[in-house]
């Protein structure tokens, strides 16, 4: 019977606060008890604790007649308790102030009690909590059923001390067959019913609620009855549902500095948001709500209450909890994580400052140098000039005499007084330097190791590398195609990145996703095959250039420390900025007290060191944009498979590539065939599945950097002057750019909801990035061969360069960027194109600037690093002048 006695007290708790609305005109045994019986008491419940936690006279007179019977039935036995209350209610007596309806109430209580036992007496085994639960059609949930179960457990109700005592005298021993109370009015009248007590404050502290969570509310409640202007700013500051919601619109935050910044005299406060997950019109979506609370309570305090309080709305089949309460913060602190990555950072930049004021200081004594040695030098020089002679006057007739030619010094004819005694001024036509001393052997000294390492941070010569506009050459256009797939990359992220943080999600993306034009913008995951296809080109372009040089032999062990190097020291440090500096870039309603990466980054921050975040620790990623470079690198490592026949044996190493190709391609049907995988994302049913089995995986992917390989082996064995057909180049050019609308537009029936079979999902998903590949590879070989026209010349404008050095950069960055923006915003904005065109602007020019820095930070010391200790790039010590 224990759990049964629980209910018992639950409803005792529970039932007298509806004030009799389902039980008050019912009295007999065939009572109707609705579904909702629990969930309206719970809400009833809430109201009162949010209106002040005032409970009426009566109410509590209630509750110490029904919970002192309660307190017995162990001990005198569920009729003999049913009975008293019974002949309580035949001879219509009313006492302490409770009336007959809170009487009638009661009764019926414990006929439901009583049908709740025939239920036990009729099973074989006497049924459990939850079976009772069932029973009442009370609708309790993995989430209510142990807030309900903790109630219940730490509940605590009290009485006189000789309750039990005059109870057990006035009602007999509690046998079955007792006939009525010896003196009912006698026990009323001793009974010391005002020391029961009910508090609920009590209980909800017994659900794990903080005492001084509530103890802080109660003073927020009794403010606000009082008309305190701070606890009105609070409640003004707190998030109310608006118009928008079929439209998508579940965004409520409320005021977040306005509650940050209200200074009560009691207690502080903060901002909390509560995250819901609900479905609008079969669009899931997850309804974020904004209070502003005391500081003392938790995001646990705030979590409990709202699902006890969410737990009593009626929501048949589908009940909604909050799964996640996010507060502010109540001060900043730095842990060990932190203080290590500002420490790094902090080393940075006082070593770009150091070495840059090393550099600007060494190259003004430098300079002031070598002018005086100049100066000390510097040889007299013969002119050869040309003077016109005075004209000669002769029995006043003018006359003319040719120019002739004087061998002058230039400098001795300065310093004389000629030019003031009427030599007519000289003109140099074509001065040509004769240097009377001859010319010296100078020695260029190479600066030494330390100094090489100094000058590796320096920003003044980092940045004229960087911004050096002069450097394009023969592949000048893969410049351009760099900074456009940039481009690119952040148009798609800045829409996928911004679908939650939009107003009217429902009605923008539903209007988005009928239009051809958006297939550029859904289909941007082509961009990253982009790159691939140009990693491969120029891996094997400046592969093979090095190995005929070299005749054939390869600092194998340079060939990967090299791109290792290349890649991780920016990488690693920007990821270190992400997982452990991020949270104190900002704050706003929805920024993520843990940072970007949460706790993923400190047990899968090895795997991207290691370049094998796409196949290790899917569960937990750590910084999104860095498959990529797992499975560049996992190209890079397998390309000497496929370099080393194509130079060595030609028709083996296209074979060798072929095989290859082929792999990939049928590796990737069947792995789509098999696992259902759609052809976009947009379309899959697990996004999950889509990536992890799909789209980050090397065996699906390898398709344009193979391509690729092959396009820079044909550059490498035919050279940049390749003659084509002007007719031919233009049926080329015509069926790259159909093929090329095909892929990107070829999503577009399985956007708008017709199904597509998953052979034809097999058959795109296998080919369509090696065709994409197959297009970029072209564009790059005509812009390289002189068969690009147009295309060439704007691909290869000179400011492309600068930008195409900093594209590695800005992909690691601009993610962090757009998440300051989107994280910090207080509200969120209505989408519209001319709102996406500012705000993916904004983020083009925010993340080079950026990428600029981290560029001179990261990058560029890391490269000047290795020349400097590898000696790559020296030339000769000695350089001999010109005679």
């Amino acid at each position: 019977m224990s759990r049964l006695l629980k209910l018992v007290l639950l409803l005792a708790i529970t039932v007298p606060i509806i004030d009799g609305q389902y039980f008050g005109n019912v009295n007999n045994t065939n009572t109707y008890f609705p579904r909702d019986i629990y969930t309206d008491g719970i809400m009833k419940f809430a109201t009162s604790i949010s209106s002040g936690m005032n409970i009426t006279n009566q109410v509590k007179a209630a509750f110490k007649l029904l919970n002192a019977t309660s307190n017995i039935i162990d001990r005198i036995g569920f009729n003999a308790t049913f009975r008293f209350l019974e002949l309580a209610q035949s001879k219509n007596i009313s006492f302490l102030g409770v009336d007959n309806e809170n009487l009638d109430m009661i009764y019926n209580v414990l006929k439901f009690l009583q049908f709740l036992s025939t239920i036990e007496d009729t099973s074989s085994t006497p049924p459990d909590f939850e079976d009772i639960i069932t029973g009442m059609g009370a609708g309790f949930t993995d989430v209510t059923l142990p807030i309900l179960e903790n109630v219940l457990n730490n509940l605590t109700l009290t009485a006189g001390e000789n309750f039990t005592v005059m109870l057990a005298q006035v009602l007999g021993s509690g046998s079955q067959d007792l006939h009525g109370p010896r003196d009912l009015q006698t026990f009323l009248e001793q009974a010391n019913l005002t020391a029961m007590n009910f508090d609920p404050m009590a209980m909800l502290t017994g659900m794990g609620v903080s005492p001084l969570c509530l103890q802080d509310l109660g003073l927020m409640m009794t403010a606000l009855t009082q008309g305190s202007m701070e606890a009105i700013q609070m409640l003004d500051s707190m998030g109310k549902i608006r118009a928008g919601i079929l439209e998508g619109n579940a965004y409520f935050p409320g005021m977040y500095d306005q509650c940050l910044n209200i200074q009560p005299s009691e207690f502080s406060t903060r901002y909390c948001m509560i995250h819901l997950p609900i479905s609008i019109q079969g669009f899931p979506l997850v309804l974020k709500e904004g209070v502003c609370v005391p500081s003392k309570c938790g995001e646990s305090d705030i979590l409990i209450l709202t699902n006890a309080l969410l737990s009593t709305i009626p929501a048949g089949d589908s009940p909604i909890y909050a799964y996640q309460t996010t507060c502010s913060l109540l001060e900043t602190t730095y842990d060990t994580n932190a203080i290590v990555g500002m420490s790094i950072c902090g080393f940075f930049v006082a070593m770009m400052i150091v070495s840059t004021a090393f550099d600007l200081l060494r190259g003004y004594f430098t300079r002031n140098k070598a002018a005086a040695e100049t100066k000390e030098q510097k040889p007299k020089t013969i002119h050869d000039v040309q003077a016109p002679i005075p004209e000669a006057k002769e029995d006043d007739k003018q006359g003319e005499f040719p120019s002739i030619i004087y061998k002058i010094n230039s400098e001795e004819y300065k310093a004389s007084s000629a030019a003031e005694e009427g030599v007519p001024k000289i003109y140099p036509t074509a001065p040509i330097e004769e240097t009377e001393v001859p010319p010296k052997q100078t020695q260029v000294h190479s600066d030494g190791i330390l100094v090489k390492l100094l000058l590796s941070f320096s920003v003044w010569t980092n940045g004229k590398k960087l911004l050096n506009a002069e450097q394009g050459g023969a592949l000048g256009a893969v410049n351009g195609i760099r900074f456009l797939s940039m481009s690119w990359v952040i148009l798609g992220h800045t829409y996928s990145f911004s679908i939650t943080f939009i107003q009217n999600p429902l009605t923008f993306y539903s209007g988005m996703l009928s239009r051809w034009s958006f297939m550029v913008i859904m289909n941007g995951l082509m961009s990253v095959d982009t790159f691939f296809t140009m990693s491969g080109l120029l891996v094997t372009y400046v592969v093979l250039k090095e190995m005929k040089k070299e005749k054939g032999r390869i600092n194998w062990f340079m060939f990967y420390f090299h791109r290792f190097w290349r890649l991780t020291p920016p990488y690693m440090l920007i990821l270190m900025i992400s997982a452990t500096l991020f949270r104190f870039l900002g704050d706003g309603p929805e920024w993520p007290s843990n940072g970007l990466e949460g706790e993923n980054c400190a047990e899968s921050w090895w795997t991207n060191l290691l370049y094998v975040n796409n196949f290790f620790k899917l569960d937990k990623p750590c910084f999104g944009v860095s498959w990529y470079l797992a499975n560049d690198m996992q190209f890079y490592i397998l390309s000497p498979l496929l370099l080393v026949p194509l130079y060595f044996f030609r028709k083996i190493g296209v074979l060798v590539c072929a095989v290859f190709l082929l792999g990939v391609t049928v590796t990737t049907a069947v792995i789509t065939a098999v696992n259902n995988i759609p052809i976009t994302v947009a379309d899959a049913e697990s996004y999950e599945d889509f990536m992890n089995l799909y789209y980050v995986k090397p065996y699906c992917r390898m398709g344009p950097y193979i391509v690729g390989m092959i396009t820079g082996y044909f550059l490498y064995e035919k050279g940049l002057k390749v003659k084509i057909n002007k007719y031919v180049n233009l049926f080329i050019w015509i069926v790259a750019t159909v093929v090329a609308c095909l892929v990107v537009y070829g999503i577009y029936d399985a956007i708008n909801g017709k199904p597509i079979d998953v052979g034809v999902a097999a058959l795109y998903n296998s080919t369509s990035r090696t065709l994409w590949g197959a297009c970029v590879s072209w564009v790059i070989f005509a812009c390289a061969t002189g068969n690009g026209g147009f295309v060439n010349t704007i691909l290869s404008w000179k400011p492309f360069i600068p930008l195409g050095r900093l594209t590695y950069c800005a992909y690691l960055c601009h993610m962090i960027i757009m998440y300051m923006n989107l994280f910090s915003a207080r509200q969120h904005f209505y989408a519209t194109d001319k709102n996406f065109i500012y705000l993916f602007l904004g983020y083009m020019v925010m993340t080079f600037m950026v990428a600029f820095v981290l560029s001179l930070a990261f990058e560029a010391p890391m490269m000047a690093l290795e020349k400097a200790i590898f000696r790559r790039g020296d030339g000769k010590r000695n350089v001999k002048s010109r005679k």
